[in-house]
């Protein structure tokens, strides 16, 4: 039985096979074959295939390109809002290589920062040139501000300040800061960003001598439209220097210097003085804030860090057993109870009688608020 039905199987594809030829297929599949002497539809329909193929092909073709273009100016985009934002920010660009890791674009940066000191700083500078373009013909005010730099050589900062908003022109590095290099040098800076000298209207200074003779004797000659005003920060910071050079402070103020002295370049020093604080339990704990002279407000907020915390001086330096000079000469204010006392009070009265003078500084240095009508 199993031998015939075998024979019965094999006989029944055979016969299966014998029928399975083209025109059977093509009455059974009407739709996909035409007439057994033609070619099949797939097949007649090839150039056509071919002709969309190759049209998909050269669009995808654009399609690449011009993503890569795309991509190309949003890289170059993302580069020089970098490199504006550092600049505003006063961020050196050598910093790129440890921000890189925090930026999710950081790919698009430059692995070597001089290109973005060679290619993109100077684009960035003419898109900031282009923007002065805008205040041509419009009346503007002189705001001039010399400073130090990390050499202690002078720096002139111009800038222009226009309907409320202020432009950086020039950053101008002096050899000699007196009155004839600083009037030369706005007149300079006034004629190189091609703007008129009687549409300004102000020319706004520090109290130095050389800055009033400036404009008394050259600015105000050539500026006929304008007048010398001085600048109220300067001013305010005057008024609060006089209180570093009161002689009945002076222990007040030899503190501070050498309270900077002391924690000055010493990481372990800081550390120590931090850990006694958390032991004291103390509500800030954190080291003195250092007294800059070119930064307003700093020896004010010394002054205020030392009246909360200066009767814990003496232990802290005592379970140290340091020979510095620094900690002998505060060791020496503080050797007894009333010289601790005395000290606190002088510091206490600053401290409290100097808070409107921090609080004016704070607000004039960061803010553009108008302070009367121009």
């Amino acid at each position: 039985m199993k031998q015939l039905s075998t024979a019965l199987l094999s006989s029944a594809k055979k016969l299966r096979n014998s029928m399975l030829s083209p025109q059977y297929r093509a009455k059974q599949f009407p739709r996909d074959f035409c007439k057994v002497t033609r070619e099949p539809s797939h097949v007649k329909n090839k150039e056509k295939y071919n002709d969309k193929t190759s049209k998909a092909t050269t669009s995808l073709q654009t399609c690449i390109t011009a993503a890569a273009f795309k991509s190309s100016d949003s890289r170059k985009e993302f580069v020089e809002d970098f490199v504006a934002m550092c600049a505003e920010a006063d961020i050196p660009l050598e910093k790129m290589t440890k921000l890189h890791p925090f930026l999710k674009q950081g790919g698009a940066l430059p692995e070597n920062v001089s290109s973005l000191r060679q290619l993109h700083l100077p684009r960035v500078f003419e898109q900031h040139i282009s923007v002065l373009q805008k205040i041509h013909g419009k009346k503007y005010s002189v705001v001039v501000d010399e400073t130090a730099d990390a050499r202690d050589c002078s720096v002139l900062n111009i800038v222009i300040g226009v309907e409320n908003k202020y432009f950086l022109v020039d950053v101008i590095f002096m050899y000699r800061c007196n009155y004839s290099t600083v009037s030369q040098a706005i007149l300079a800076s006034l004629h190189s960003n091609d703007l008129d000298l009687n549409d300004a209207w102000a020319v706004v200074t520090d109290n130095a001598a050389y800055c009033l003779k400036a404009y008394r004797e050259v600015l105000k000659g050539v500026m006929l439209n304008s007048v010398h005003v001085t600048c109220l920060c300067h001013i305010i910071n005057l008024v609060g220097e006089t209180w570093q050079h009161y002689k009945y402070f002076s222990d007040a103020t030899s503190l501070v210097t050498w309270m900077r002295s002391v924690f000055f370049k010493k990481p372990a020093r800081k550390r120590k003085w931090v850990a006694f604080l958390v032991n004291k339990e103390a509500v800030q704990a954190k080291v003195p804030p250092e007294a800059v002279c070119t930064r307003w407000n700093s020896w004010f907020e010394a002054i205020k860090y030392h009246a909360e915390h200066v009767h814990l001086y003496r232990l802290f330096f005592l379970s140290e057993e340091s020979t510095g000079m620094a900690v002998k000469n505060i060791l020496s204010q503080l050797e007894t109870e009333e010289k601790v006392q005395t000290l606190t009070l002088k510091l206490t009265f600053i401290s409290e009688t100097c808070s409107k003078l921090m609080t004016a500084l704070t607000i004039l240095e960061g803010t553009h608020r108008m302070l009367g009508p121009t």
